[in-house]
């Protein structure tokens, strides 16, 4: 268990940092590379606890439950193309050059831009 990733701060702050690297137009993917690991790792923890090999809290199973949960209906939210990246890397955690079946590398980094800009915005609400 990584209790850093169920410091309520730690989450509060990496939530900042995504929104201001959002205003200041310098977002990239360093910002869902952490909500990307915090939700597999939050994903496990929930697996692992429900089927019975390790034994939580069960506050801090409600706690994580309910990120996992808001992380994935905000996905709800997003336009189409938006909802496919997004899903894609943080519910699939697919990597490298996965897109490239579906979108040119410049039209990718476009809508990746944008996808995880409206994604942390929604987080946000």
């Amino acid at each position: 268990m990584n209790d850093e990733l169920l410091d309520r701060r730690w989450i509060e702050r990496v939530q900042k940092k995504a929104i201001l690297a959002f205003d200041n137009n310098k977002l990239n993917k360093e910002y869902m590379a952490i909500y990307i690991k915090g939700y597999r790792d939050f994903s496990k923890m929930l697996y692992d606890h429900d089927h019975g090999f390790i034994r939580h809290d069960p506050e801090e199973i409600e706690s994580i439950r309910k990120m996992v949960q808001h992380m994935e209906n905000t996905i709800n939210y997003l336009d189409e193309s938006e909802q496919f990246i997004i899903y894609n890397e943080l519910i699939l955690h697919k990597t490298g050059k996965w897109y490239l079946e579906y979108y040119s590398e410049s039209s990718y980094r476009r809508k990746c831009k944008t996808a995880y800009s409206n994604y942390l915005r929604l987080l946000e609400l």
